[in-house]
């Protein structure tokens, strides 16, 4: 994970696999969830890089398994076009 000009970018292996910016805290939970769902690193691990509690991890995980990376952005969608 690297930081600069207000943009979050997230790597594997060197290379990037997803930018957003820095407070866009909706996409922080979403790759946070991936990175445990899908590349199995430990809550505890993730926990103690992103500055969070266990739980955050844990709840975003759950969401992320029950309804993918979209779920994350659902929500925020609807919140967004109410008047």
């Amino acid at each position: 994970m690297s930081s600069q000009d207000g943009v979050t970018c997230y790597f594997a292996d060197l290379e990037p696999i997803f930018v957003h910016p820095d407070d866009d805290q909706i996409s922080r939970r979403a790759i946070m969830g991936m990175l445990h769902v899908v590349n199995q690193i430990p809550q505890k691990r993730l926990a103690e890089v992103f500055g969070v509690h266990r739980n955050t991890i844990s709840s975003s995980a759950i969401q992320y398994r029950d309804g993918g990376f979209s779920s994350f952005y659902k929500k925020s969608l609807v919140e967004a076009v109410r008047f």
